[in-house]
């Protein structure tokens, strides 16, 4: 905010002397974690994926990673994250997530050309709570005249410290 702000004009010399002071404000610090628009999964990923605890000094980079984060799980379409900016809560500011989630499942079909193994058809498939378990299958089968292939991931929604459990299969037969 504005502190002050001063204009010294000398007429005789044609100078002109500026003063301004700002105030940056209070150093803000997280609070509780507030997520909203979660209905298919569970809040423990995304408090997985903050990185921080309550305490933490709130930048913009901090939130702009948790906010990459949250978009890398690939589970959520819209996603932002904000902290309320009331200098009277700095010490301990909420910190609210606010997430729309992608579709349960989600298939993609698609037909191309290549120069190099010709046509080919694919399909590819993502389901991202299977079994009602906190876990992401995703699938992609490839079909053309000089090349066949499979890819198979399971992986686990993230966990504490960003980790998560992950299988994977890759098949490929190409002339």
């Amino acid at each position: 905010s504005l502190v002050t702000s001063a204009a010294q004009v000398d007429a005789d010399t044609n100078q002109v002397q500026l003063t301004l002071t700002l105030d940056s404000g209070p150093l803000f610090r997280a609070g509780e974690l507030r997520i909203v628009g979660l209905k298919l999964h569970e809040e423990a990923a995304v408090r997985y994926l903050a990185g921080f605890g309550p305490g933490a000094p709130l930048t913009e980079q901090l939130l702009l990673d948790y906010q990459e984060r949250l978009r890398k799980a690939n589970l959520y379409d819209t996603i932002a994250v904000t902290f309320d900016n009331d200098p009277a809560k700095s010490a301990a500011s909420p910190v609210t997530v606010q997430l729309h989630e992608l579709p349960l499942q989600s298939l993609t079909l698609g037909l191309g050309i290549s120069a190099n193994t010709g046509p080919r058809a694919t399909a590819e498939y993502t389901h991202r709570r299977l079994f009602d378990y906190p876990a992401t299958l995703h699938t992609k089968i490839e079909y053309g005249r000089d090349r066949q292939a499979f890819e198979g991931e399971l992986s686990s929604h993230p966990g504490e410290g960003f980790y998560r459990n992950m299988i994977g299969l890759q098949f490929e037969r190409q002339q």
